[in-house]
């Protein structure tokens, strides 16, 4: 499993000027999809002043938060990570 992780990682590009002079949240890409950022309060990948920087950037529509989840929450939140999922799908579908 290591291997194979480390032979299909690729860099991803989370230095902020970067990251401005790509589109890759613009109402041209995703201007029909509704946006909702969920914060990974314990994520020590992305950190919280940096997924509040792409809020900011991102013009979501919504924010919502798990508490103890990592930068997986879908590993070490599942359950937090489903709720909040349904929750997202019945609060956000028209």
């Amino acid at each position: 499993d290591y291997t194979l992780a480390t032979m299909l990682k690729r860099a991803a590009p989370f230095d902020r000027d970067d990251l401005s002079c790509h589109d890759f949240v613009s109402e041209i890409n995703y201007g029909r999809t509704k946006r909702v950022y969920v914060v990974c309060k314990d994520d020590q990948v992305i950190k919280e002043s940096f997924q509040r920087w792409m809020i900011e950037v991102g013009q979501v529509d919504d924010v919502m938060e798990i508490k103890g989840a990592d930068h997986m929450p879908m590993f070490s939140k599942p359950h937090d990570l489903c709720n909040l999922l349904l929750q997202i799908a019945d609060t956000h579908s028209s």
